[in-house]
């Protein structure tokens, strides 16, 4: 057991591990009780109290901070059960926000490229369920591959479970309702 008191009454506990002297830690890591704030905190880098990761003792948060270890950028409500991408202000089971004006908020999935032949999709999906896949209700939109076919975006339909494509947009801009061969 190790057992560390915080200094002069405070309400700080710590453990350093750096390079330097104990009066001037650099580049290293500490591990932080921070009583003011209730936070268990993480810190790295070239000031050892450079927080990356704090988790919230009295809700269960967990927060990853950006490289400057002041702003959190993943954020886990552990109360709502909800994440925040580059916010700590969620909205919703999934926020995702982007501060830059020059560039668009987006989502990527990603999935390996298909055989030689056949189709590959990946898929983002929308469920009522009672996290049941086999009974959920909903839709889907996805991206496909399809070699020697070529690629694009398909809108689907998800009734008892099963997938059905309801739409499909192909990379030349042909659309097709009902068909996944669209000609126009």
């Amino acid at each position: 057991t190790l057992n560390i008191n915080t200094a002069l009454g405070g309400s700080d506990s710590k453990i350093l591990l750096h390079e330097g002297t104990t009066a001037s830690p650099a580049n290293g890591a500490s591990i932080r009780y921070d009583g003011a704030a209730n936070l268990f905190k993480i810190g790295v880098g070239s000031s050892v109290d450079t927080t990356r990761l704090s988790i919230d003792r009295g809700t269960g948060d967990i927060s990853f901070y950006e490289d400057t270890g002041t702003t959190p950028k993943f954020f886990w409500d552990a109360s709502a059960e909800s994440l925040g991408i580059g916010t700590s202000t969620i909205n919703s089971n999934l926020s995702v926000y982007n501060s830059s004006q020059a560039d668009d908020v987006s989502l990527s999935v990603f999935r390996s490229p298909p055989a030689a032949t056949g189709e590959t999709q990946s898929l983002i999906k929308i469920l009522k369920s009672s996290n049941d896949t086999t009974s959920a209700y909903g839709g889907a939109i996805g991206g496909y591959l399809s070699q020697g076919v070529g690629s694009g975006l398909t809108l689907n339909t998800i009734n008892g479970g099963t997938l059905s494509e309801a739409m499909r947009i192909t990379s030349a801009g042909k659309v097709g309702i009902g068909t996944d061969t669209p000609s126009y």
